[in-house]
């Protein structure tokens, strides 16, 4: 979730859910425990639960009579007294359809569920604040039990960057309806973590949530699926269910398209305001500051993405890092740094690379399983041999054909062992030559040994004969 600055926004009001209204908040929460009792493994999952129960047919309908709910509560408090509650009475038809819904749950619900719940209603709240009536919502309660809607107003564009975690989220949902995209989704996490390197820091907790929202720009937007040609992002919003997201996470997800990744210095700050500039030069970019407790000063410098949102204002990242400049040529330092690392590695990579050396005094890249067990790194590596196969992104190499650096490692031909060569990008590729060295370490079968990628780029002839992923 986006992490609110520590100072709380002017105009901060507090509107007590009593009567009718606790009546209906009560139901949500009742509905949310339920929905928790009856989807497996929901708090493993990388969305909340409102996201993850609408993937389910079960629960789908729950979690709408629910987010109905709840933008009429949110309608009512923006409104004040100008239109009668819809829940004076205690009744209403949605609040009927939510009760009979959760009565027919045949799961138990348990009480631990229930405060889980009240953090999942607060989740809904806060997303239907931000996008319908520019309040930042928090749910609160008081020593009784008694729950109110803490609520301050906040300028559009900050309301926009706050969504951009509930749009991140929907892509990781959307990620997990197809299996080999699944994969790939752990090996474009795998690839960056092993440039993405923890050092010094002040706030650990600050940086790894950067961290997080990075990784997510990189598996997301940037990189370019095997599975769509194009990125996860991208295949969202060609998808059907994109009619279904909220409109302002719609108009973020196509901004993230022009989105833009540098080292900038910071030229002037003016209010919610910064003027950034690029370290390699031009133009200057006008950028909306979200969060007032991580305001840059003039000559700080701001790595990370910058997203337009409409003409001459951009948004800040909240994956974005500042410093302070440490010697008078930083400036150039920097930009001579990223062409290199550019150079050799792919932008957000080079960019990640970057911050963990200069930033956190790391020094990457670092090597690290990928997979939890050698079991598990032979079932990926004989999944992705047949889904790479199936996209005509396999090929068959004949044993003296085989690097000799990479025969050493390999089973000997009079194993019955088969050589494969992959064309997909470097991601892909490394993650699919260190599971299957993590798979031999423990006596893998032939198969395993023959997936060893040489890490062919997916643009060297892998679209040749390429068959379209059916979803």
């Amino acid at each position: 979730m986006p992490r609110p600055p520590a100072t709380p926004p002017s105009g901060a009001r507090v509107w007590p859910l009593d009567g009718g209204r606790a009546t209906t908040m009560d139901a949500i929460v009742s509905g949310l425990a339920g929905i928790r009792s009856a989807v497996p493994r929901a708090a493993a999952l990388p969305a909340n639960l409102d996201l993850v129960a609408a993937e389910w047919p079960e629960t789908a309908e729950i979690i709408a009579t629910t987010r109905l709910l709840v933008e009429l509560l949110l309608q009512e408090m923006a409104a004040g007294d100008a239109q009668p509650s819809p829940f004076a009475s205690g009744e209403n038809a949605a609040l009927g359809d939510l009760r009979h819904a959760v009565d027919a749950l045949t799961t138990r619900v348990a009480r631990a569920f229930w405060k889980d719940a009240l953090g999942d209603a607060a989740a809904i709240i806060r997303e239907v604040g931000l996008e319908r009536h520019d309040l930042d919502c928090q749910l609160a309660s008081d020593p009784s039990g008694a729950h109110a809607i803490v609520s301050a107003p906040v300028p559009p564009a900050t309301a926009h960057a706050w969504l951009l975690d509930r749009l991140f989220q929907r892509a990781e949902m959307f990620v997990l309806t197809d299996e080999l995209l699944t994969c790939e989704r752990m090996a474009s996490a795998w690839y960056f973590s092993t440039w993405s390197v923890g050092g010094r820091s002040m706030d650990p907790e600050g940086m790894d949530f950067t961290r997080r929202v990075r990784e997510q720009e990189w598996s997301l937007v940037e990189r370019e699926t095997v599975t769509f040609d194009e990125s996860v992002m991208a295949a969202l919003v060609r998808d059907e269910r994109f009619a279904g997201i909220p409109p302002r996470q719609q108009r973020l997800a196509r901004a993230l398209a022009a989105s833009i990744l540098d080292i900038f210095v910071v030229e002037a700050v003016h209010g919610d305001r910064m003027t950034l500039r690029s370290v390699r030069g031009g133009r200057a970019h006008q950028v909306h500051e979200h969060n007032p407790d991580a305001r840059a000063r003039p000559g700080y410098f701001v790595i990370g993405r910058l997203i337009p949102l409409e003409k001459d204002v951009w948004l800040r990242s909240p994956g974005t890092v500042s410093f302070a400049p440490r010697r008078p040529d930083e400036a150039a330092v920097l930009a001579d740094a990223l062409q290199k690392a550019s150079s050799a590695l792919p932008l957000p990579i080079a960019i990640e690379a970057l911050i963990s050396a200069v930033v956190l005094g790391a020094k990457p890249p670092i090597s690290h399983k990928p997979a939890p067990s050698a079991r598990e790194a032979r079932e990926l590596v004989e999944f992705m041999t047949d889904a790479l196969a199936e996209l005509g992104l396999r090929d068959e190499v004949a044993p003296d054909d085989v690097p000799d650096e990479l025969g050493a490692r390999m089973p000997p031909p009079s194993s019955g062992a088969h050589y494969y060569r992959f064309s997909v990008d470097e991601p892909l590729a490394e993650w699919m030559a260190a599971l299957s060295a993590q798979a031999e370490r423990r006596g893998s079968s032939g198969r395993s040994g023959a997936a060893r990628s040489s890490g062919h780029s997916k643009g060297q002839g892998a679209k040749k004969g390429r068959k379209k992923r059916k979803r």
